[in-house]
């Protein structure tokens, strides 16, 4: 057993342009993960209709179809993540989630859907521990914020793409009948996913333009699994309530971004391609600011000294969320709904950043991808696994009566219970602790 610092780094030599170069391509792999991970709020509008499947098994298609495996597998890609080369896993992520993309168009009953949705969880599993490892090895704690901010804006344009361009060509698709190739009939929304599968292709290949940093010399020892846990666990004051807070913050971004097309569908009597046209430009718009202005909050907290920059930006988010919800949710024109999406949006979205950004913060290099992982797959399955098949089941149970606004209701209630948990966690979750030795023992 030896000492090592926790506060060893591994910034890069390359330039700060280089830098964001690196920001930039994993925000592009980002933005292809999220297409193929939110195509199917698009598409659970014609598969309901085709497959008459309840809202619980919508729910179990958006969340925790994807998320078993995705969860699952998590601490194991961190793991990996802190002893391979880490665009090299990341490429062959990609591939393997585009590939199981693909496999959604053959299925023919919810078994083989929810399969294929597992299949692309798992792929996707691997690209946040690797990425923001390697954010943590390109960036000081200074710029650490923006830079994961920036990541994440990722998401707000892949859903974008997702809504805006999976919508119109289900549209079109739709007009068109589908399509009929090697003796087989494709249904339009079986068609999305393997269109969806084609960029994934082209993004495998660009990531292998980034240059994998190298480890500094004092953090090459490759700690235990036990190590890293003992490190988790004598720091639960500082990871319990950020875990919390995040895990509320991830599961209101998924809820909305599962169900919020289904609900102007179903509360205005919107068609399928205009609500996901509406969802995808205010997402994008709201999204992407939320993402900047989250990691600029953070990052403008951290300048200050604040220890609490990351839990008190979930707390900000999560509180506002609630009046934005109310907004959203319950107006009775299509205007002020759409008013109050993209405030909402913006505000759920601030949170985004503070969650993988606190967790390279309060962590060495030597256990960001295991921590990462492992926490990132602890609130995933809260947020991915709980949170969409909760609004199902709200909406085929308890709120079953409020007619077309049940979906809406099931989302606030949601909405209601993420502010009341997470805004007092983030109030109290610290990003580091300064009356405590930074020296802890490291396992070879």
């Amino acid at each position: 057993m030896r000492l090592d610092s926790v506060d060893c780094e591994t910034i890069s030599d390359q330039p700060r342009q280089y830098a964001w170069f690196v920001c930039f391509v994993l925000a592009l792999t980002y933005t292809v993960c999220a297409i193929d991970r939110f195509l199917m709020a698009i598409a659970v509008v014609p598969i309901k209709r085709a497959m008459a499947f309840s809202d619980t098994q919508l729910g179990m298609l958006t969340g925790l179809g994807f998320a078993l495996l995705y969860c699952l597998s998590g601490v194991y890609f961190g793991r990996l993540a802190d002893r391979v080369n880490r665009r090299n896993m990341i490429a062959i992520g990609i591939l393997s989630w585009s590939v199981a993309t693909a496999a959604c168009s053959f299925a023919d009953g919810f078994a083989g859907l929810f399969t294929a949705r597992a299949a692309v969880g798992l792929g996707e599993a691997t690209l946040i521990p690797a990425a923001m490892s390697l954010l943590a090895a390109y960036f000081p704690r200074a710029s650490m914020g923006k830079a994961v901010g920036t990541f994440q804006v990722g998401v707000p344009f892949g859903k974008a793409i997702a809504f805006i361009g999976g919508g119109a060509l289900l549209a079109q698709l739709t007009i068109a009948g589908g399509w009929t190739s090697l003796s087989r009939t494709f249904a339009p929304w079986q068609i999305l996913f393997l269109a969806a599968a084609v960029p994934g292709l082209l993004a495998s290949v660009l990531v292998l333009a980034i240059r994998e940093p190298e480890r500094v010399d004092a953090c090459l020892a490759r700690p235990s699994l036990r190590a890293a846990s003992r490190f988790a666990l004598d720091r639960l004051d500082l990871f319990g309530f950020h875990t919390i807070a995040w895990a509320a913050s991830l599961l209101l971004q998924n809820v909305h971004a599962a169900w919020i097309p289904s609900f102007f569908v179903r509360r205005h009597g919107m068609g399928i391609g205009s609500a996901a046209l509406l969802v995808g430009v205010l997402g994008l718009i709201g999204g992407a600011s939320g993402a900047l202005l989250g990691g600029a909050v953070m990052d403008r907290l951290q300048r200050i000294g604040s220890t609490r920059s990351a839990g008190l930006t979930f707390a900000i988010s999560q509180a506002l969320a609630v009046p934005a919800g109310v907004l959203l949710l319950f107006s009775t024109t299509v205007v002020w709904s759409a008013i109050g999406y993209f405030v909402f949006v913006l505000i759920v979205t601030m949170g985004a950043p503070a969650g993988p950004a606190g967790i390279q913060l309060m962590t060495p290099e030597r256990f960001r991808g295991t921590m990462t992982a492992g926490l990132f797959a602890l609130t995933s399955l809260v947020a991915l696994g709980i949170g969409p098949v909760l609004v199902g089941m709200l909406t085929d149970g308890i709120f079953a009566g409020h007619g077309q606004n049940a979906l809406g209701a099931s989302i606030f209630a949601v909405c209601l219970l993420c502010a009341v948990i997470g805004t007092p966690a983030g109030l109290l979750a610290r990003t580091r602790s300064d009356n405590r030795t930074r020296i802890v023992p490291v396992e070879p």
